[in-house]
């Protein structure tokens, strides 16, 4: 992050679900949620905040694509309650968005607590169901594109 701002939300070891692709998305996540929470704190304008929510919106997705393939890959059994566990979050996320023009920083603060606080216990609590599944993966998990 820049300007001095200090991370909101800190990748940590126990997040990893030891596959290098995923782990880099969900990172790639944290690091989005830092650049919105230092653009709110120095005062971003209603495009940019538009703007990088529109971005953390469709990385999501991807990501949420290339983990619901590679859990499909696997075999992983909860697959469905995985799914719906996403689609929630997208459902929230779409609620807590503040309406245009940004009504008021209050609202951005609401989205931020709850993508930290989503992200931090999906991928600690969640995603860490998958990892022992993700060795009978017979190929090298690829990301999914936004084209695909």
């Amino acid at each position: 992050m820049s300007s001095g701002v200090p991370p909101y939300i800190v990748w940590k070891s126990e997040y990893s679900v030891r596959e290098p692709t995923l782990d880099a998305q969900h990172q790639e996540i944290f690091q989005i949620i830092n650049t919105l929470y230092g653009q709110i704190r120095s005062g971003v304008t209603d495009e940019e905040f538009y703007e990088l929510v529109e971005k953390a919106k469709g990385f999501a997705d991807r990501h949420f694509r290339t983990e619901e393939r590679v859990m499909y890959d696997c075999g992983f059994p909860e697959l469905d309650n995985h799914e719906r566990a996403h689609r929630r979050y997208v459902e929230k996320v779409v609620a807590l968005t503040p309406t245009k023009p940004r009504d008021s920083d209050e609202r951005a603060y609401d989205l931020l607590s709850f993508l930290k606080q989503w992200w931090k216990n999906h991928v600690k609590r969640m995603d860490q169901k998958y990892v022992s599944y993700l060795q009978h993966l017979h190929h090298p998990v690829k990301a999914v594109g936004g084209d695909d």
